[in-house]
């Protein structure tokens, strides 16, 4: 495949619109030289003189073939599935002990306000509403003032 693509260069910029210019003529040189180079190097893969490593395959494609082809990986899969799902664990322990200590802090918050304010004064029962005192007079006095 590389081989038929140096031809179709070689062959294009050799053209009579091409052959002209310097740089045309340049090009196929350099081009010839290194399809000199790629023939020989198939050859020898070819007799079985050099052989390929798995870093000698370019390509998205071969890599993912060759990796199918030599999967003799173990497979950690289930170990990493088991490491996330203790994570997600602990995660979950950290956000509960996390609720609990706001929780706690909050009922302490709101017992000590609790403890600030003095509970509200009880009138004796035998006394009748309008006898109540207030901090200004009993409500007699208050609606004596009112009606005045």
């Amino acid at each position: 495949m590389m081989i038929q693509e140096l031809d179709y260069i070689i062959t294009k910029y050799s053209g009579p619109d091409w052959n002209t210019k310097s740089t045309a003529i340049r090009l196929v040189q350099l081009v010839s030289e290194h399809k000199i180079f790629v023939e020989t190097e198939l050859a020898e893969v070819v007799t079985g003189r050099r052989k390929l490593s798995d870093k000698d395959f370019l390509g998205p494609k071969e890599r993912a073939r060759r990796n199918v082809m030599n999967s003799d990986t173990t497979d950690y899969s289930k170990y990493f599935y088991d490491l996330q799902k203790e994570l997600a664990e602990k995660k979950e322990i950290r956000k509960m002990a996390r609720a609990a200590r706001i929780h706690k802090r909050q009922e302490s918050r709101v017992d000590k306000a609790r403890a600030k304010i003095e509970p509200l004064r009880q009138d004796d029962p035998k006394d009748s509403p309008d006898k109540t005192k207030t901090g200004l007079g009993t409500i007699d006095e208050w609606r004596d003032y009112l009606s005045a």
